[in-house]
């Protein structure tokens, strides 16, 4: 494979629409996506990979599996006599003849009313009389069995270990099975049965958390799949874990979940290489396939866990915290595949970061007191001994009272109405809504003041942007050592001073946390520094002041670089300007 090829795939560059559609919203002309073209397709397929990735970060173990059906449990859709087209649970099916009365009597069937929306008309009679299709309630119906063998497994493994921890201890106080354990127990004095109680007590009330969370043991994503040439269908799905017990007895549970087939024609193993890639490319399968794999009832589609979505895992309290004030968007993950062991760091994505602390509506035109008005729509100040705080109770009732003035009416219509009355008490941008509702939630469990929160979200916003630029930079870098023939011109740029510089503007709040990140003491080391040249004694990072000459957009080659890239986008405008006016013209 071409290296530029592997580059695009792998760093997800995006390309956009190729036939957009116009749609008018309040006398505006927006161009939408399509959804269907190749490159709709493609940005489809990445946003899956990128996310899949992101998972398989956040889990220990990760299991992937494909699922097949044999020619008694396949399902099918037949032409019946009036050529509707009827559904055909575990019939392989006949192939009728275009000449022939179309007579068909399944042993289960549906009716054509039923069916969601019909199947198109098949004018190949000679192939097409009778085809396999894929079930999303074959999916559904086995994920709901692997749940529950999973379950009752996991529960039956945390209650043998609740007995034996139970009766290892009650050997410990001198039982020893020669009597009833009931009349051992009444024979306790009473400061030895509160002491056997109490570890009781200990005992089940670990076992009880760990039986709910075997509820929760387990996420997933289930594509499904017709193979090119026979076009039969299959599933491909991956299985994430972070309980090495549930991972052990996974396998077990999908051959007892899937009757579909053989146990020898389901494939089940732990990921290795780029599963993610692997599974991500059938969620655009459907533009390969004839027209009438292409209905409602026949086309190809995926399931996957939701609360959290994949790849947006849900951080404590403790993770934002230090996220927030220490600027910790580093972590640390650790995986273990077919190969064994793999453990790194990686950065909070942006869409986890954006989660948390979220920007308001044209956040980067807005002034401080600007940003303040709009953070501050649910709080309520009160002056106590001279200082102003935040008076919660206020402010939890300012918020329950927008609430309840507003359940009733759509988010598009309260986003819109808000577009124009942006003074209102009640209506405003549904960016602006979230924002003010993750100040007032930080502001209560935190009892800080507004102020405090809107500074150190610039300030964090401000920093984060330049890791941004630290990451488009190394990719341009990448796609420079790639492109080497002549009619692709890179702009010039420094990576050696640009890039650098722009991710030493991310620097941890903490010198520890500096520390501990390779990558940082890495790039130091290479412009001959040290870490210490950036904290003070407390081993806290100077002021901004001082970091303000190492920052790469202060250096004459990024300005000049950002010149010439508003030069190219200025443009690009013009000529995207004179494109829409000669449209609208024909």
């Amino acid at each position: 494979m071409h290296p530029l090829v592997e580059l695009v795939k792998d760093k997800a560059v995006l390309m956009p629409c190729t036939s957009p559609i116009i749609v008018e919203n309040n006398g505006r002309k927006y161009a939408v996506a399509c959804g269907k073209c190749e490159c709709c397709l493609h940005k489809k397929a990445t946003i899956w990979r990128t996310r899949l990735r992101q998972e398989m970060k956040d889990n220990k173990f990760c299991l992937f599996f494909t699922l097949t059906y044999d020619n008694e449990h396949v399902p099918f859709f037949g032409r019946a006599k009036n050529n509707d087209f009827y559904t055909l649970d575990g019939e392989e099916g006949v192939q009728l003849k275009g000449d022939d009365n179309l007579t068909y009597s399944p042993k289960r069937s549906v009716p054509t009313s039923l069916c969601r929306d019909g199947v198109p008309t098949i004018t190949n009679f000679d192939v097409c009389d009778s085809f396999a299709v894929v079930s999303r309630v074959d999916a559904q119906k086995f994920m709901k069995r692997f749940r529950w063998h999973l379950f009752h497994l996991l529960v039956k493994h945390y209650k043998l270990i609740f007995q034996d921890k139970l009766f290892t201890f009650t050997q410990y106080l001198g039982y020893d099975g020669s009597i009833p354990f009931k009349e051992w127990l009444d024979d306790l004095d009473t400061e030895t049965y509160d002491l056997y109680y109490s570890v009781y007590q200990y005992y089940l009330t670990d076992y009880e958390k760990k039986k709910e969370s075997c509820k929760q043991s387990v996420r997933y994503f289930i594509c499904s799949e017709y193979t090119p040439t026979t076009f039969r269908p299959h599933f491909h799905g991956l299985f994430w874990f972070d309980d090495e017990k549930a991972f052990s007895y996974a396998p077990r549970c999908i051959f007892k979940a899937w009757k579909m087939c053989a146990e020898i024609n389901i494939n089940v193993q732990p990921v290795s290489g780029d599963a993610s890639a692997y599974v991500s490319k059938y969620v655009t399968g459907n533009s390969n396939l004839p027209p009438v794999l292409q209905a409602k009832s026949t086309r190809t589609f995926c399931l996957a866990s939701k609360g959290p979505a994949i790849g947006y895992k849900s951080f404590s309290d403790k993770e934002v915290l230090e996220m927030f004030t220490r600027r910790c968007i580093f972590r640390s993950y650790e995986t273990i595949s077919k190969k064994g062991k793999l453990s790194g760091v990686s950065a909070v994505p942006s869409s986890a970061v954006g989660r948390y602390f979220p920007k308001c509506y044209q956040y980067s035109t807005l002034s401080y007191v600007d940003k303040f008005r709009v953070y501050t729509r649910f709080i309520k100040l009160s002056k106590h001994d001279g200082v102003e705080k935040i008076d919660i109770p206020a402010s939890l009732a300012c918020f329950e009272w927008y609430k309840e003035n507003t359940r009733l009416y759509p988010t598009t219509y309260v986003d819109c109405y808000g577009d124009t009355h942006t003074h209102d008490d009640c209506w405003f941008h549904q960016a602006d809504i979230a924002a003010a509702r993750a100040c007032l939630n930080w502001c209560v469990k935190y009892e800080c003041h507004p102020n405090h929160y809107i500074y150190m979200l610039d300030w964090f916003w401000n920093e984060y942007a330049q890791f941004q630029l630290y990451q488009q930079c190394k990719l341009l870098e990448k796609f420079n050592d790639v492109i080497t023939y002549d009619g692709i011109s890179i702009p010039n740029y420094d990576y050696q001073l640009g890039a650098d510089y722009s991710f030493l503007a991310m620097l941890p709040f903490r010198k520890e946390d500096a520390v501990n990140n390779h990558e940082i003491n890495t790039i130091l080391e290479s412009h001959d520094l040290h870490v210490d040249l950036f904290y003070d004694h407390n081993n806290e990072l100077l002021d901004r002041e001082y970091l303000t000459p190492y920052f790469e957009y202060n250096r004459p080659h990024f300005k000049e670089y950002l010149l010439k890239v508003r030069d190219d986008v200025m443009n690009s405008l013009k000529s995207a300007k004179a494109n829409k006016q000669l449209d609208f013209a024909v």
